[in-house]
């Protein structure tokens, strides 16, 4: 899907991405009604725990560990999809929502481009 405005001079963003966003907050709403008092430190850990999943994983995929399977690209799909519910829990609590989640997104990628810019030239 592409990234289009929703009415003229409004921020682009994603909706197919703000629908996937509203279905975790809606499931974790049904099934974890009281999620949103849990302290954060949880989300935190529990995606850093999705974070090695995925690291070993691709561990696997490289021929590395014991495990002789190989996990396919659906598998590290689904690792990361794990990855983007905690952490989407987590800003949530801290009353980032999807929209403004996608500025900070913007924001960072035009401050690394400027670093990189500035690396490229230099430091100048």
């Amino acid at each position: 899907m592409r990234w289009t405005p929703k009415t003229e001079g409004e921020p682009m963003y994603n909706e197919k991405m703000g629908k996937t966003w509203s279905n975790i907050l809606d499931f974790n709403n049904k099934y974890f009604p009281n999620w949103r008092s849990v302290d954060e430190v949880y989300y935190s850990n529990a995606l850093a725990g999705e974070v090695g999943e995925l690291c070993n994983a691709v561990k696997h995929r490289a021929g590395g560990g014991t495990n002789k399977s190989r996990p396919s690209a659906h598998e590290l799909a689904e690792e990361c999809a794990d990855i983007f519910i905690y952490m989407s829990m987590l800003l949530e609590k801290q009353g980032i929502d999807i929209m403004l989640f996608d500025d900070i997104i913007n924001e960072k990628v035009e401050k690394n481009a400027r670093r990189m810019e500035s690396h490229n030239n230099g430091g100048k």
